[in-house]
């Protein structure tokens, strides 16, 4: 039986996200991230669940070899149409390449349920001190969510939960912890992991409509910059962004 992929669905949702400044402040962070921790050296790349590219763009254009892996055809038609390499599947795949410098994996283990096994399988595609970016959504950003846009109620309900539910795609998926997958990676290889809040201050400010005036997002976005990579600012982000180094450092 064929299962549709949800993303093929909500592609009119999925654009509105994208376009939407909370969208463009979780790439942009993102992109900024990267820039400082992968540095200026070309490096082979695999984005796991890379979808239409908006991770991968930034990254080829800075001179990187990448390839967007995805089960999403209509996700993978655009970032192919942007003129990113492409390859239709995902992380089970047995075949995949190994030994390159950088994977990606964003927003795609909460869809998943093991996240031990998963970057396990994360980290076989890596070289030898290759470096492991994986974002995820972590709990105490959903619950202060909760609590200014919608009810206390709510987020009291969502005190020590393990699934929410995603709008885009309209489905349930599952939050962690940030000790959660700061264990799963130290178990699976990984050093240290270094770690940044998503969308720290975005989620609390509940007039979204300044945020679309440029000014005042550019003063949201170099706040969130400021805040990202800062105890104890970074564990309350609506997601966790994790840089992890694979076995021996080059």
């Amino acid at each position: 039986m064929t299962t549709t992929n949800p993303f093929d669905v909500h592609q009119a949702d999925w654009g509105e996200y994208r376009a939407s400044p909370w969208g463009r402040l979780r790439y942009e962070l993102v992109a900024r991230t990267l820039s400082e921790c992968l540095g200026s050296e070309q490096l082979r790349i695999l984005d796991v669940g890379g979808g239409d590219g908006g991770d991968a763009r930034p990254l080829v254009v800075a001179g990187h070899d990448v390839t967007v892996l995805d089960s999403s055809r209509e996700m993978l038609s655009r970032a192919a149409d942007a003129g990113i390499a492409t390859r239709h599947g995902s992380l089970d795949d047995e075949s995949l390449e190994t030994g390159y410098d950088a994977v990606l994996c964003h927003f795609v283990l909460q869809y998943r349920s093991d996240l031990s096994a998963d970057v396990r399988l994360l980290a076989r595609l890596l070289r030898s001190g290759g470096t492991l970016s994986l974002i995820v959504p972590t709990a105490p950003g959903q619950v202060l969510a909760a609590a200014v846009r919608r009810s206390p109620r709510e987020a009291r309900e969502l005190l020590g939960a393990t699934t929410m539910r995603a709008v885009a795609v309209d489905q349930d998926v599952r939050l962690f912890t940030v000790e959660d997958v700061a264990t799963a990676l130290r178990s699976a290889g990984f050093d240290e992991p270094r770690m940044f809040g998503i969308r720290i201050v975005n989620d609390l400010v509940t007039a979204d409509e300044r945020k679309k005036n440029p000014g005042f997002f550019q003063e949201l976005l170099e706040l969130e910059w400021a805040l990202c990579g800062l105890e104890p600012y970074c564990r309350i982000g609506m997601a966790s962004h994790f840089v992890a180094r694979f076995g021996e450092t080059a």
